[in-house]
């Protein structure tokens, strides 16, 4: 049976993995079609392009339930990465769309390395002096080094632990906050487990690893950035929503922690006149965490492999809404 797969990464096409692995889609005899518009498919683009298509390998692309209403033979959302907000998952499970992610190694481990990089930039001042240097300044910051200082850990999931794994070379004390305590992983590399309140007035740094939910959403607010020490720094590789963008700005500029550096905002991309981007205690990446040359080359084989498995009948490796299942 011939399928049309969907990929709508608009940059699918800077992956070394991705010409095998979309040539083992056509050796099926499926059409692939691609997302050329050169940013994420919005629900206006997706409500014109989902039809007739069977399956999406998809980024960070805006499955609404509106835009699912259009998909009159989808089978599959294949999301590349590990986060699904951007997906009404509700709505593809009462239309019986499978929605898989694909967890990597070397996705946490890039998402790490992403984490600990920020954490030293911010805090050594490495971008700063950067520009200053190229602003024909030679100015020389002192700064703390993140060696023996205690790290606070909001999320112990797969990219937490790497995270943790890595702050340990670094003599890190490190605390975590999580709903779930992996008690044998704590015991091995030294973690205490603590309440929020109580990581945030201890931590030198904090970084977040949770996943957006309505739990999540705001979860570092004014009144939490107020427990941390003023020498701190923030850092956010999870999801923009999670940090209350308009408290942080507030609390870099009033000096209430010393600064902060994040991978996401909460509209993306990010609009250029965010006040955040004109401070110096601030550093902001386009949401690369994830995207090492390892790591994208893991995820879209992965993503793709689902796919297949979906389509040949196969359960594929990481379902997300696995009642999708119940009801076939």
């Amino acid at each position: 049976m011939s399928e049309k797969i969907l990929v709508a990464l608009s940059w699918a096409g800077k992956i070394a993995a991705a010409p095998a692995a979309i040539a083992t889609l056509r050796e099926r005899g499926w059409e692939v079609v691609f997302n050329k518009t050169g940013g994420n498919l919005t629900e206006a683009d997706l409500i014109e392009t989902l039809p007739g298509v069977s399956a999406a390998i998809a980024g960070s692309d805006k499955f609404t339930a509106k835009a699912l209403a259009a998909a009159d033979n989808l089978k599959v959302i294949s999301r590349v990465g590990v986060g699904f907000d951007a997906i009404d998952v509700p709505a593809a499970t009462a239309k019986g769309i499978v929605v898989t992610t694909s967890p990597t190694q070397e996705l946490f481990e890039a998402m790490a390395e992403q984490t600990i990089g920020s954490m030293i930039a911010v805090s050594r001042a490495i971008c700063f002096s950067d520009r200053q240097l190229k602003n024909g300044k030679w100015t020389r910051s002192f700064a703390p080094s993140i060696f023996h200082q205690t790290l606070g850990i909001v999320g112990l999931g797969r990219i937490g632990k790497e995270v943790a794994k890595l702050a340990r070379a670094f003599h890190m004390q490190i605390l975590c906050f999580d709903v779930y305590h992996d008690d044998a992983f704590a015991k091995e590399w030294g973690i205490t487990y603590v309440d929020l309140p109580e990581l945030l007035r201890e931590a030198d740094y904090v970084t977040i690893h949770t996943p957006l939910t309505p739990e999540t959403r705001g979860l570092i607010n004014r009144e939490r950035l107020r427990h941390m020490k003023p020498t701190a720094y923030l850092v956010n590789t999870s999801r923009g929503p999670v940090v209350d963008e308009e408290a942080l700005y507030w609390a870099l500029d009033n000096k209430v922690i010393a600064g902060a550096a994040s991978d996401v905002f909460q509209k993306e991309p990010v609009e250029p006149h965010n006040p955040l981007l004109k401070l110096d205690n601030f550093v902001g990446t386009p949401h690369v965490g994830g995207l090492s040359l390892q790591a994208t080359d893991s995820l879209f084989a992965q993503a793709t492999k689902s796919v297949v498995d979906v389509l040949e009948g196969r359960k594929p490796y990481l379902v997300v809404n696995p009642e999708v299942y119940e009801k076939k």
